[in-house]
């Protein structure tokens, strides 16, 4: 099997190079067809499409303030073929996971997918080239440095090049100021992603969490391509993960939902109030 068709193979699923290739990152990028702006009714027949065996599942939750609850589906999580051409079906590549994060007015906040690259090794060289020409330039990537973990991070606002002093150009995000978009990525757009725990710490402007986001605003429409280098050669991957988030909102949207849920139970228990009150005024009369 050579490098080209793996590569060709694998990448078609995180979908063909655009015609934003060369800019700094895509006006509105993608994950296998699906954007930010896709609606979660949506995500299944998209999905579908390209990967008619998927198996996928949503998760739900009831989010409560006082006696106000609200129940939402809060993130999706789809099982997909790696493989997408009928001739290329009888050749696993691994296994291939997509995420999408939802708040409860149907607002996808974050999109995810993993690949993992076994038991068919994936050259590093193609796979990071497939990623530029699809998302444009970086503006971080530690690629060609011995690290543990190789990252890609586009951003439609911060400038390219950024690093803390003395740090090198090829050192982990952990050392730049992009590391803060890595920190609010984590919250939106990771598989672990708590919807009920994230309305709870980010009501108070004051947590850390809300802290986090309002630092990211900076960051902009961010993605991230993280890929684990196999440990016998760093020419080899074993992994990536493509992360898609738009961060310049997230704070305000979540503290406005939040705000919302606080107020829609202000009103219930005012209408409570006054209807009781008009029961004890009837029964006064009598």
């Amino acid at each position: 099997m050579t490098k080209t068709f793996i590569t060709g193979l694998l990448l078609a699923g995180f979908a063909a190079a655009t015609a934003h290739a060369q800019s700094p990152a895509p006006a509105e990028p993608d994950i296998v067809g699906v954007r930010l702006s896709t609606k979660p009714a949506d995500l299944v027949p998209a999905l579908h499409k390209q990967f008619p065996k998927m198996k996928s599942e949503w998760d739900d939750y009831t989010l409560s303030a006082g006696a106000t609850e609200v129940h939402f589906r809060h993130s999706f999580h789809a099982t997909l073929e790696v493989h997408l051409a009928p001739n290329e079906r009888q050749m696993p590549v691994g296994q291939s996971h997509f995420y999408a994060n939802i708040l409860s007015d149907n607002t996808v906040v974050g999109l995810r997918r993993e690949v993992t690259f076994n038991p068919v090794r994936q050259t590093m060289q193609p796979l990071v080239d497939s990623l530029i020409a699809k998302y444009g330039q970086p503006v971080f990537n530690n690629y060609g440095g011995d690290q543990a973990m190789i990252t890609l991070l586009w951003s439609d606002r911060m400038a390219p090049g950024l690093r803390n002093a003395n740090a090198p150009a090829t050192s982990s995000i952990g050392a730049t100021p992009y590391y803060k978009c890595e920190v609010a990525l984590a919250q939106y757009a990771a598989p672990s992603y708590n919807a009920k725990d994230l309305y709870v710490s980010l009501l108070s402007p004051g947590t850390q969490g809300y802290q986090t986001l309002q630092q990211a605003k900076e960051c902009g429409t961010v993605v991230e391509a993280q890929i684990s280098p196999a440990s016998q050669s760093k020419a080899y991957a074993n992994s990536l993960t493509v992360t898609v988030a738009n961060l310049a909102d997230a704070a305000d949207h979540i503290a406005r939902l939040g705000n919302e849920l606080v107020t829609r139970d202000a009103q219930n228990t005012a209408k409570k109030q006054k209807a009781e009150l008009i029961v004890m005024a009837s029964h006064g009369r009598r």
